[in-house]
């Protein structure tokens, strides 16, 4: 297995380095990636499209993500979804761990228990329809 080096970028970082650097949008399973990873965003950019051929500005579907997940040695388990909406998400995400949100149209991540995402300074009313824990493979 490669070395890879580990990054701690908040969410504003990140969507900097991909509309600044790669020209990119609809980057929130990318975004999602490296913050659950520890990857910078050129790591996640790069391995959605080597391991699930993401399209340049396009999401990803949820076996992709599974699958992208899976290559990095992690595990999505499914968990109880702690609100209803991403309004009020910030304030009731689990204090420890990772957590993968899936709206319709949406991925949110948050690392101990810091939203990683956009809607944690404009929150949407996008029903959250999906909860995941991020653990790694045994």
């Amino acid at each position: 297995m490669s070395k890879i080096k580990h990054f701690r970028h908040s969410y504003a970082e990140l969507a900097k380095n991909g509309t600044k650097y790669y020209n990119d949008k609809n980057f929130c399973t990318v975004i999602g990636l490296a913050v659950a990873c520890d990857l910078s965003f050129g790591k996640a950019y790069h391995l959605a499209k080597r391991t699930v051929n993401r399209t340049h500005r396009r999401g990803l579907k949820i076996h992709a993500i599974h699958k992208l997940y899976e290559s990095m040695g992690k595990a999505l388990i499914p968990c109880a979804v702690p609100c209803k909406t991403l309004m009020t998400l910030s304030r009731s995400v689990p204090s420890t761990g990772r957590y993968l949100y899936l709206t319709a149209t949406h991925c949110a991540v948050s690392r101990d228990g810091i939203v990683e995402d956009w809607c944690a300074e404009f929150p949407k009313k996008k029903p959250i329809r999906t909860a995941y824990k991020i653990e790694d493979i045994k």
